[in-house]
Order: C-alpha cells, then structure tokens, then sequence
C-alpha cells in the first residue's frame, strides 16, 4: 500500500478479493467475451487496485455485463486477475517516483511565487493589523501619480 496514492475499487469480495465492473457497448463486450482475457487497458488499473487496497487482497474478478444481450449466457463475462507482487512492487516504485518529482516541483513554484502587487499587500496588511502599513499606502500612491 502507497500513504501518498489511492485507487477506487468498484467491489469487494469476502476479506481477500475486489471486482472491477465495467458496462461497455455490446460489440466491445461481445469482443472480450471472444477473447477470454482482460483487456490491456485495464491490467494497470486492476493491478494498482489491489496494491492500494492492501496486502490481503490476492485477486481481482474482471467483470462485463451487457443487458442488451438477449442470450443470458453473454450477458456476464468474469476473467479473474491473480495478485503479482512483482508486478505490484514495480508499479510502487514509479509512483514514488512521479509523486517525489511532482512534490519537488510543486516545492520549487512555492519558492518562485510571483511577487505580490501593492494592491495584493496592502489587501494582506489589512486582513493581518486591521489597518493598512503607511509604508505600502505611500508607495501604492506614487504608482498613482503619473
């Protein structure tokens, strides 16, 4: 599990399993019925679910389901995806990554803030004394003058 990153699971089941349920178009629901697996797409999302949600969790059912279908039998498609830890680890490993970098960016803008305007402090001496810095109030009026 990752303190610093979530993921949201669309169910769980009993203490050591998660579903992921999607509800696609019945041509793409048809086409994963055809080819038996989880799709691709989904395999990093099903995989970073059961890192956020914990050590126990060991599986997740992939999930289809198309009313539409008339035959029942086509209506749901389930495709188990066992738990990878390597997998999982490798997954964590770049999450820390991209959360580091984007924390040390996000610090560097904080250090490079854009100087307030006379307007802006003057606003923030008011809202700190209750009353406006003279300093400021001189210097806000000979950017009045022309």
């Amino acid at each position: 599990t990752n303190a610093r990153a979530a993921a949201t699971t669309d169910g769980w089941v009993k203490k050591n399993g998660i579903l992921e349920i999607k509800c696609p178009e019945t041509y793409t629901h048809l086409e994963y019925i055809e080819s038996g697996v989880i799709p691709k797409e989904y395999l990093n999302q099903i995989d970073w679910q059961m890192a956020c949600c914990g050590p126990e969790i060991e599986w997740c059912d992939f999930v289809s389901f198309d009313p539409r279908i008339e035959i029942e039998d086509y209506q749901l498609f389930v495709v188990r995806r066992e738990r990878d830890e390597k997998r999982i680890a490798e997954m964590e490993e770049a999450v820390n990554q991209f959360l580091s970098e984007l924390i040390a960016k996000f610090e560097a803008i904080k250090r490079n803030v854009k100087p307030q305007s006379l307007e802006e402090k003057l606003r923030a001496s008011i809202k700190k004394s209750g009353k406006y810095d003279p300093d400021l109030v001189a210097a806000f009026n000979e950017d009045l003058v022309p």
